[in-house]
């Protein structure tokens, strides 16, 4: 029967072999049931597949079953070690050689192994070095058998690699000896005679017991400086040992005894091994097959087929329609098409509805599909949302069901994952530990430092008037605010230097534009790992960020001795740094890569939204010069010539109503993203786990049901009485958001631009420059795509 199946071949992905190494006991399997009984010679041979007849016979400890009789040849190519021997002996050699397979002994040959294993890989990379394709055949089996041999002889039994291959080639010919001989009939006597291949055996068993012995005598003629710590050392510390006690009796081995130990253990490490490693190679191709063939079934089929259309399906049945899902791409090619059809549309400056410029796919899939609608992300479905009570309940969730949505990696960069983007128990302690930076007394300390940046700033600007007999001129007004709030931030938050602010900056903004312009490119995965022109950009504008980052904490903990200050930074590393960790101080603790986030994070939100705010408010004040009149007149009224100070700029209301309509219709940032961590139900709406969420809130800011008829128009009497009684709820504004994550910086971006607004009118009246044009767009943030250039002229005060 063997003889037959040796001429069958199997399929690579048939692992059953048992048909060909052991048809027989298929055969009898399959004919007479398990167990079975069969015979080798005379012998009877029970055959049993029972696991729990296994179990019982194999974790036996009362020693009733031993190892049956080996084949002569069999013996003499294994050795009588630690495999063959039972009872007494076999204690004695496992309490001998259990030392030298301890895990550390093990560690200390892994250099030894990478060694031999580095060699042929080298080997294979001349080989592959001289074809011109890099590419060679190799017969993996053979060339894993000569590896661990040459492994076991240096690991095991430290013999040179021309000793361990005279002890792999003797073994691998009896190996081949007793296999030919296997099913012969035992002819009692018959090994005994000057046979071709009796001799043959013979030949090379003595070879073997002398390779052997000559290793054990080396190192027994070193036995002064010791026997080393590997098995062989083990062995021979054991056999030389000179008391006699009762405990060293029982380990002591014999020298034949340490022959017969170093067969069966370089048989079992050099042929089982490569046996095991050919074998693992083969299973790891296979493995590596069926993952390709599973990540392509769940990753193309399911995910990005099947997946999407089920959701839309389930949308379907509550009524919730949208654009048809299209593979891969989902609906980002007419998101795309729609906004560079909108791109060279321009509004007049009174026209404040720039919905039609930024969100022309929402305004079309709304009027097509109603509210609330979803839409893809490639395979990921959005729910556009324009209710206010379903917002509502949204954000101010106070359960954690709702979390941030999955921010794009490059925004991940730029925002760094600080307060803005963690959830749970860690926006719980960010919170808590950046909380206090942002109280009221705390922002009104660091009004000085903001008035006084924007009176340099101002200072700037009025000897440029000077120099004009007009006392006016036109400068694009939001450049030099994007770099009067990125010293602010620099000063008030981090205390860093102009220089180490501006390099983060000029970063910050660079990866601004990049996210932009790829953020409904199709993602494919890995692709960000690639050394692009773009990644390599993109890598550099990260280091750098983080670098300056690093210079400015750095900064200050070197100033440790006088205490790491009150500002925002100085609060994180007092908590990164706190020594005392029972109790509220272990919950408040930051790492250094967290605070390096928070960094990015308070740098962006500080210096960016804070500038758009102030670059909008400039250009309704310059269309409506009215209201520009009116808030100069508070300023002198309250400050007059003075500098502004925190007390004094909490009884402008005339610039609170004036930024918070500004902030309503040209808040900075446009969507808000929620998901849920489980199936939820907001009112009718049921949203499934891990759906994203958006709110729409430019649109909700323009709701005439909510707002009253002139929603699009600028009338900033409408917060006269504070922003909850400005429309018909009393959440209506969500410019910083509402409920539990509303932005913490609120205050802080009020009073900055108070401060910049009083200073700017105490010196300058503006208008707009016929060179304005008027055209909103979404860079993350909401920007005027031209700038914002204005004719400042200096007053005579």
């Amino acid at each position: 029967m063997k003889a037959e199946a040796d001429r069958v071949e199997l399929d690579v992905h048939d692992h059953d072999y048992l048909k060909l190494a052991l048809p027989h006991f298929v055969k009898w399997k399959d004919q007479y049931g398990g167990p079975f009984l069969y015979w080798y010679g005379p012998k009877p041979r029970l055959c049993i597949d029972n696991y729990e007849l296994v179990k019982q016979i194999l974790a036996n400890k009362s020693g009733h079953f031993m190892k049956n009789d080996a084949h002569p040849t069999f013996l003499a190519m294994f050795g009588k070690g630690l495999v063959m021997v039972e009872g007494a002996g076999w204690v004695r050699h496992r309490r001998v050689l259990n030392p030298a397979f301890a895990m550390d002994k093990l560690k200390m040959m892994t250099r030894t192994m990478v060694s031999c294993a580095g060699c042929l890989i080298k080997t294979w990379e001349d080989q592959a070095a001289n074809n011109k394709t890099r590419e060679i055949e190799v017969e993996l089996s053979k060339q894993f058998q000569e590896l661990t041999a040459d492994v076991i002889s240096r690991t095991a039994f430290g013999s040179s690699y021309r000793e361990g291959k005279q002890v792999f080639h003797a073994q691998k010919e009896l190996q081949a000896i007793m296999v030919a001989t296997f099913l012969n009939v035992q002819i009692p006597g018959f090994r005994y005679l000057p046979t071709k291949m009796n001799i043959r055996k013979w030949m090379l068993e003595k070879k073997l017991r002398n390779t052997l012995s000559e290793m054990i005598h080396r190192r027994v003629a070193s036995k002064e400086s010791g026997f080393g710590d590997d098995l062989l050392g083990v062995m021979l510390e054991a056999c030389f040992t000179k008391e006699q006690g009762e405990e060293h009796d029982k380990l002591i081995l014999s020298i034949d005894e340490i022959i017969d130990e170093c067969k069966t253990f370089f048989f079992a490490g050099s042929i089982s091994a490569p046996a095991a490693m050919a074998s693992s190679f083969a299973l790891a191709l296979i493995a590596l097959l069926v993952l390709a063939v599973s990540w392509i079934w769940e990753y193309v089929v399911v995910r990005l087929i099947w997946r999407p259309y089920a959701i839309a399906k389930m949308l379907r049945i509550q009524g919730i329609h949208g654009p048809p899902y299209k593979f891969l791409k989902g609906s980002n090619e007419e998101e795309k098409r729609l906004k560079e059809e909108a791109a060279g549309l321009v509004l007049d400056v009174h026209d404040h509805n720039f919905l039609p410029r930024i969100a022309p796919h929402y305004l079309k899939w709304r009027a097509q599909y109603g509210e609330p609608f979803v839409y893809w992300s490639g395979p990921k479905p959005r729910i556009c949302i324009f209710d206010y009570e379903v917002a509502r309940q949204i954000l101010s969730s106070k359960s954690g069901h709702f979390v941030k949505n999955d921010a794009h990696p490059i925004v991940l960069e730029l925002l760094g994952k600080g307060l803005v983007l963690v959830d749970g128990i860690d926006w719980v302690r960010h919170r808590r530990v950046i909380n206090p930076a942002f109280a009221m007394d705390k922002i009104k300390m660091m009004t000085q430092t903001m008035v006084c940046c924007a009176q340099s700033m101002v200072k700037e600007l009025e000897d440029l008037a000077s120099m004009n007999k007009n006392r006016e001129f036109e400068v694009d007004f939001d450049k030099p605010l994007q770099v009067l709030t990125a010293d602010i931030i620099s000063h008030t938050a981090f205390g860093s230097s102009y220089k180490l602010g501006m390099e983060a900056f000029h970063a910050q903004k660079e990866l601004q534009t990049m996210a932009m312009a790829s953020i409904l490119s199709l993602q494919i995965p890995g692709f960000s790992y690639l050394p692009t022109k773009r990644n390599r950009r993109k890598w550099m504008l990260e280091k750098k960020l983080k670098s300056t980052l690093m210079h400015v904490i750095n900064s200050r903990l070197a100033s440790q001795g006088s205490g790491y200050g009150n500002d925002l930074l100085g609060l994180m590393l007092e908590a990164c740094t706190a020594t005392d960790k029972e109790g509220e101080e272990e919950q408040l603790s930051l790492t250094m890569d967290e605070i390096i986030h928070e960094c990015k994070t308070f740098f962006f939100a500080g210096y960016e939204t804070t500038s758009i705010l102030l670059t909008w408010t400039v250009f309704l004040l310059s269309v409506y010069p009215e209201w520009q009149e009116r808030l100069r007149k508070e300023v002198f009224r309250e400050v007059g010539k003075d500098s502004p100070t925190g007390d004094n700029l909490n009884k402008f209301k005339e610039m609170t109503m004036v930024l918070l309509e500004t902030l309503r219709l040209y808040g900075p940032a446009l969507f808000m993203q929620r998901k849920p961590i489980t199936d939820m139900t907001v009112g009718e709406l049921r949203i499934p786990k891990d759906y994203a969420i958006y709110i729409a809130s430019p649109f909700m800011h323009r709701d005439k049901k909510i707002w009253g008829d002139d929603a699009d128009k600028f009338n900033p009497l409408r917060f006269e009485n504070g922003a909850n009684r400005a429309a018909k709820v009393p959440h209506a504004l969500l410019a910083f958001s509402i409920g539990p994550r509303a932005c913490i910086g609120q205050n802080f971006a009020m009073l900055e631009a108070k401060s910049v607004m009083a200073t700017v009118l105490q010196k300058f009246s503006f208008a707009l420059s016929p060179r304005y044009v008027h055209a909103p767009v979404d860079l993350l943030t909401l920007q005027p795509k031209f700038g914002l250039p204005v004719v400042l002229k200096l007053l005579d005060v």
